[in-house]
């Protein structure tokens, strides 16, 4: 069940190696560049990521970034492909 305040949910989609982690989708505008309805990074509970604030787990290069504070995980796969 989701709220109005909720800022992402957690999909049914399990990481194809670390099954008991799920895939979130944002279910408003979070931050620059995490409109709702992005497919973000992988948790195993809501315990992962506050509901609260603007920060979120990218799927970034294959490899979870967290996005807080003015952070870019471009930077971080930079020469990766």
């Amino acid at each position: 069940m989701t709220t109005d305040n909720q800022k992402y949910e957690i999909t049914n989609q399990a990481h194809p190696h670390y099954p008991w982690l799920h895939r979130i989708r944002a279910l408003k505008d979070v931050r620059e560049g995490v409109k709702a309805g992005t497919l973000g990074g992988y948790v195993q509970s809501a315990d992962n990521l506050s509901q609260d604030g603007a920060a979120w787990i990218a799927d970034t290069c294959g490899r979870g970034c967290l996005l807080d504070r003015g952070s870019n995980c471009q930077r971080q796969c930079a020469g990766q492909r």
